[in-house]
């Protein structure tokens, strides 16, 4: 089934220009504004668009890969039925897949749920808010910059401690397809620009 391409957007001049390149690339591309300022609402809102189709989840600070849609499909091929998560890590300069057990899932720059992960994701919020959220934050108090962390803008963790729950690994596709751009985070302005993966590539094989 092919996926449905979401982007979760904030309009500052340099993500909207970010937007309008990603629209070039990917002609059905949804785009799902942040109007209220509720960063993990527009998350679950774009996790749940539609729940009985495969999703692939794009951020608004990003560059694709030459010819995207096609090679990401085929990718998605290797594991349907999986989290797939399409960065990597910017520390890494591993160029082979692999799967990786659910409670390390980081990156959402590029990820594919399949359908119905979407919503059960959304539902696991509350548990992540209430409970695992602030133990988490807790457990990070001593780590630089700490005090940045709040429940409802740790996506990637939300996702981790959910795959987590379930005993469910994820895969990690490579090389990269898309990169991190040097943008500001809309969320923590105080986060370095230089979080890129090295093994980007415009021109990438499957």
């Amino acid at each position: 089934m092919k996926p449905l391409y979401i982007v979760r957007h904030v309009a500052t001049p340099e993500r909207i220009a970010c937007v309008n390149e990603l629209k070039r690339h990917i002609p059905d591309l949804i785009v799902i504004e942040d109007t209220d300022k509720d960063p993990m609402g527009t998350f679950c809102k774009a996790l749940t668009y539609d729940i009985s189709r495969p999703i692939v989840q794009l951020e608004d600070d990003i560059e694709l890969c030459d010819d995207f849609v096609n090679i990401i499909e085929r990718r998605i091929e290797e594991a349907p039925n999986a989290v797939i998560n399409f960065f990597g890590h910017i520390k890494s300069k591993r160029t082979r897949s692999k799967w990786q057990k659910g409670k390390y899932f980081l990156w959402l720059q590029c990820t594919y749920f399949p359908p119905g992960y979407g919503d059960m994701i959304a539902d696991y919020w509350p548990i992540w808010r209430d409970i695992k959220g602030p133990e988490y934050i807790s457990q990070m108090s001593h780590m630089s910059k700490s005090y940045l962390y709040t429940v409802d803008t740790l996506f990637d963790q939300l996702v981790a401690f959910w795959l987590d729950s379930r005993n469910e690994s994820y895969y990690v596709s490579l090389p990269a397809l898309v990169q991190h751009l040097p943008i500001t985070s809309a969320l923590h302005s105080e986060l370095s620009v230089n979080r890129q993966n090295k093994t980007f590539t415009k021109r990438v094989t499957v």
